[in-house]
């Protein structure tokens, strides 16, 4: 081959290689503008704060979500059960300061919170109903070696009430098992589907997760769960651990620390700011670090419904508005929809507003199908 020819191949193969690295770059940025399209779209039309980490756990847990059965309904895939490895113990807590003689020393004087309570006994006549208070949370608390557990001394528990309650729900339940039903939870069921469940799963917690603070791609591995409902056998590791996280909380000086040092760890907060402030529900981002990061890769057995999708269904049609919502629940023409969901959720400003109702027409949202 002579110099000429020689020359031309040496350019010929210069030409193919800057050709092949130009289509490597193009296809790399490519790569890298859809991934930053695709995490755009998870999170538009919702406020993500500034928690941009994405270091999802490696431990698999059985983490089952529900999918609706032929009725559009989650909680009865697994039909109903009188018992199981639950114990049939009903646990809610309600401030000292809001008493009242019609339920005994311990019974909330709240209208709307005692019909609640009423529907629960309606339901489920052969359960323990225990209203734990400031008072008399700590005899329901296994002694614990060396751990003297005072919870009105923790540094948060006086941030306000609902934190309190958050330990003691943790406590209890980690302990003894059973149900926790927040005091301003309508029941139009019996709760013989959560028994159900865990008979046919071996699910030693039952619960629910909101999507609407759960990304998609967190769905099976961390979903956003809940905590004013939920059901565990005693013992539940799953719960033991969320409630040595969340007790982890006493160890600094303030939530945002706290909050911080979880973030450190790598653990995604999820799409809380979808909710609220991760200050207010740090025991939902306790419960993202026992799943993201758990200790000594425990693997936990879980199943978890849609709570928009039963519970907060009202709200979840009418688009989070209290008002209209809370309205469908007693008003003549609608109330008779939401029957069929066997827990109704009302928060804190759903329920100022049902209170307002004259009690005959308040009456109408405690109701259910056989009525």
């Amino acid at each position: 081959m002579n110099l000429w020819n020689r020359i031309v191949v040496l350019v010929l193969c210069i030409c193919a290689g800057l050709y092949i690295l130009h289509h490597v770059e193009k296809f790399s940025t490519n790569s890298m503008a859809n991934m930053e399209n695709k995490e755009g779209m998870s999170n538009a039309n919702t406020n993500t704060g500034t928690d941009n980490t994405d270091n999802r756990t490696t431990v698999t847990h059985t983490t089952i979500v529900a999918v609706p059965d032929s009725k559009g309904l989650f909680e009865f895939n697994h039909g109903k059960s009188d018992s199981s490895k639950i114990p049939k113990i009903i646990w809610t807590f309600w401030s000292d300061d809001r008493r009242s003689s019609t339920l005994g020393s311990e019974g909330p004087e709240n209208s709307v919170v005692k019909s609640c309570i009423d529907s629960w006994k309606k339901h489920n006549p052969d359960y323990e109903i225990h209203v734990l208070t400031k008072k008399n949370y700590k005899k329901y608390i296994y002694g614990v070696p060396d751990l003297d557990i005072d919870i009105e001394k923790m540094k948060h528990s006086g941030d306000f009430v609902a934190r309190f309650a958050d330990y003691v729900r943790c406590i209890v339940l980690s302990q003894q098992g059973g149900f926790w039903i927040d005091a301003s939870i309508i029941c139009h069921a019996p709760l013989s589907w959560v028994h159900a469940t865990q008979n046919k799963t071996g699910a030693e917690f039952v619960g629910y997760y909101i999507h609407k603070g759960t990304y998609l791609e967190y769905t099976q591995t961390s979903p956003m769960i809940e905590n004013w409902f939920f059901a565990c056998v005693p013992g539940s590791l799953f719960m033991q651990d969320w409630c040595e996280e969340f007790f982890r909380t006493d160890e600094y000086a303030t939530i945002a620390e706290y909050l911080d040092n979880v973030k450190e760890q790598g653990v995604h907060f999820n799409n809380i700011h979808n909710l609220a402030s991760p200050e207010y529900l740090t025991m939902h981002i306790s419960a993202q670090k026992v799943l993201q990061r758990p200790t000594d890769e425990h693997k936990y057995n879980l199943y978890l419904f849609s709570c928009c999708s039963g519970p907060f269904a009202y709200l979840h049609d009418h688009d989070w508005n209290s008002a209209v919502a809370v309205h469908q629940l007693v008003d003549t023409d609608t109330c008779e929809n939401y029957y069929k969901y066997p827990l109704i959720k009302l928060r804190g400003s759903e329920r100022t507003i049902l209170e307002q109702y004259d009690d005959s027409i308040r009456q109408r949202a405690f109701a259910d199908e056989g009525k």
